[in-house]
């Protein structure tokens, strides 16, 4: 890839929405609250509204996955609702983890996938979940950046909302001798 982009003349600070997530990742370092077992990743996605470029973030938590913060703060910014005001209800947020640690899984964060699911079962009784349920479709073709591989649970539905994806995972070499 170094390569490449030297060849076409870019930089990874090119990217803003890579430098969001990166920031972002950074960041968690210093919140109590953010990272989970000494991991800390970040994720970002580019939003276009009436021609202004908004950049949100995602931080892995002891709840969520990076791409699953990114993903929600997406869709409550695209609705029009307040940071503060929780769209999950908790009492869905913790029956998914519990079932995920009764089934041994060792990861217990909320990946794209269950968020998903939760919104759709919050959106039952709440309405600013089915708010964020209509603001969806709004994020097809946006950018997205994650600091880290994605798991399946993760990477097939932001593809499946059609988001463009890329990451700056640093992977294993091979040793080929």
């Amino acid at each position: 890839m170094d390569k490449i982009m030297n060849r076409v003349g870019v930089t990874p600070s090119d990217r803003k929405v890579a430098v969001a997530a990166n920031n972002a990742a950074t960041e968690s370092k210093d919140d109590p609250l953010k990272g989970n077992n000494g991991l800390y990743t970040g994720a970002a996605i580019e939003i276009w509204q009436k021609e202004k470029l908004i950049i949100v973030t995602g931080k892995l938590s002891k709840t969520l996955h990076s791409e699953s913060a990114a993903l929600l703060n997406a869709v409550k910014f695209l609705a029009g609702i307040p940071d503060e005001i929780d769209v999950l209800s908790p009492i869905i947020i913790d029956s998914i983890m519990q079932l995920k640690a009764q089934m041994k899984n060792p990861d217990q964060t909320l990946d794209v996938r269950e968020v998903l699911d939760a919104l759709a079962v919050s959106a039952v009784f709440n309405p600013n979940a089915a708010e964020c349920i209509k603001a969806l479709p709004q994020l097809e073709h946006c950018e997205m950046h994650s600091t880290h591989l994605m798991d399946p649970g993760c990477e097939k539905p932001l593809k499946e909302l059609n988001l463009y994806i890329t990451t700056d995972a640093k992977l294993p070499e091979l040793n080929n001798s």
